[in-house]
């Protein structure tokens, strides 16, 4: 009886409907021409949802311009890996908005950002290439 419990949590799992679209959708089918490189947190907030009672970002606002360099510095588990993983729109924010120059991230088509963002995470799995060949991997 324990297959019968695995199988029904797999077709479960694989029943779910994503909350951030992967493929086309009209509700976040733009493919910015003409972005300028900025990216802007407006009042975000986020909890992971597994974990919903713990706030992780509230309220944060901060802007990067084109080519400018920020640290988000600050002890474990103080938010600075969700927020790479919202810009990436690995997860969705429960308030606020994210703006890649003057489109929210929401009506930006997912594969088009995917396609766009390089991110170097705190622990790296790198393959036997050049930094460069790595940084682009994903491009072929």
């Amino acid at each position: 009886m324990q297959i019968v419990g695995a199988s029904k949590r797999i077709f479960d799992l694989l029943d779910r409907q994503p909350k951030i679209p992967s493929t086309f959708n009209e509700s976040c089918s733009i493919e910015p021409t003409n972005f300028d490189g900025s990216i802007h947190f407006d009042n975000v907030s986020f909890a992971y949802p597994t974990r919903s009672e713990q706030q992780i970002l509230t309220n944060v606002s901060f802007s990067i311009a084109l080519g400018q360099k920020l640290a988000l510095v600050g002890p474990s588990g103080s938010g600075k890996s969700t927020i790479a993983s919202l810009i990436e729109r690995f997860y969705e924010f429960d308030s606020g908005t994210i703006y890649f120059g003057s489109y929210s991230l929401a009506s930006i088509n997912s594969q088009w950002l995917r396609q766009n963002i390089s991110f170097v995470n705190q622990e790296p799995s790198l393959c036997t290439c050049s930094i460069c060949d790595n940084i682009t991997f994903g491009l072929d």
